[in-house]
């Protein structure tokens, strides 16, 4: 008798179906083109770039630069007396009460660096709440926009509103912008944030001479 050959049965995989395992070459890592780029871009990205002109200018760095500085001026023994010490050596900023503008200056004129922390050893930050502003802020801010976006559909609706009637609710957004920079001001003094910094832009070649006017 001619021996008989078992076939496969149809419930039991074959090699031809099973899933093949993940490898390098798998699609988990994106397709060709798009590791291609990716492999280019991490190949050409300058990390000697980055830390030199982005990471110092960004706000989570200059908010830990001022954070420390101020955790340094906290440890600092205060003085026993009540005379105003004079800057040491080692920290030339801040500014001697005997010393006059031109030479502070002159000592230290601006153009040295892109932030320059002027402080009194003595200074005390005051005690602030900056989530309870952030917070409340927000807040007024969207109800003022929500308000601002109804006032503006209602007057440039066209064919339903008068010369003057228009005019009236032209008025009404100017007070409700007043409104909305009183009640910004009054969430600021609750969390007792009173303080900020003005913004010059000035080229840098002549930001020496815009500081000493």
């Amino acid at each position: 008798m001619p021996e008989q050959q078992s076939q496969p049965s149809s419930s039991q995989p074959t090699k031809s179906t099973l899933i093949p395992a993940l490898s390098d070459e798998s699609s988990f890592y994106g397709s060709e083109t798009e590791t291609t780029n990716l492999e280019s871009q991490a190949s050409t990205y300058s990390t000697h770039h980055y830390w030199t002109n982005i990471h110092p200018h960004l706000y989570s760095t200059i908010q830990h630069d001022r954070l420390a500085i101020q955790a340094q001026t906290q440890t600092q023994p205060q003085p026993s007396s009540s005379t105003t010490p004079s800057p040491s050596p080692s920290t030339p900023s801040p500014h001697s009460p005997t010393e006059s503008l031109a030479t502070f200056l002159s000592r230290l004129p601006p153009s040295t660096g892109p932030w320059i922390y002027i402080q009194a050893p003595t200074y005390q930050p005051p005690q602030t709440n900056i989530p309870a502003l952030l917070t409340d802020g927000r807040r007024a801010l969207e109800q003022y926009e929500n308000e601002r976006s109804a006032l503006e559909a209602q007057r440039d609706h066209p064919g339903t509103l008068l010369a003057h009637e228009k005019s009236g609710l032209t008025r009404r957004l100017g007070t409700l912008r007043q409104n909305l920079e009183k009640r910004i001001l009054e969430i600021a003094r609750r969390a007792n944030v009173v303080s900020g910094k003005w913004m010059l832009f000035v080229l840098p070649g002549k930001v020496d001479e815009v500081w000493g006017v």
